[in-house]
């Protein structure tokens, strides 16, 4: 199984420019190219997922996330949140996690979550993490 690999890049004071396809002959050539991005640029990989919109997910995303939870009755008709947050998007532990406002972990491995949602990243909307 295999996910598509794409990378986003923010130029400072330019905005988001999105690489759709990088593709090179040998593994070390993206990380010799990483070494000489200029000074203000920073490259955002592709987590791989998609938001309830469709939106794809990548590094430096700020998320809405939730976590359902269905009443236990005979036929777990109801559907209640049991967790809502908002978190940045950030690879650690080598998995995909939701870091929230007090640098915790949210609820833990990104695709855990039963919603997500796209509302921002960390280098235009920085104050959606503010309490």
């Amino acid at each position: 199984m295999s996910r598509e690999t794409k990378f986003r890049v923010w130029v400072s004071g330019n905005g988001h420019v999105t690489i759709n396809q990088m593709r090179y002959e040998r593994p070390v050539a993206l990380f010799e190219w990483m070494d000489d991005m200029p000074y203000g640029m920073r490259l955002m990989q592709f987590t791989g997922l998609q938001d309830k919109t469709g939106k794809d997910v990548y590094e430096g995303d700020i998320v809405q996330v939730k976590i359902n939870q269905c009443t236990p009755d005979a036929d777990f008709k109801e559907v209640y949140t049991l967790l809502e947050e908002k978190g940045q998007v950030l690879m650690k532990e080598g998995a995909w996690q939701v870091e929230n406002d007090d640098k915790e972990y949210g609820g833990g491995y990104l695709f855990a979550y039963d919603e997500v949602e796209v509302i921002g990243n960390i280098h235009q909307h920085p104050e959606l993490l503010s309490p």
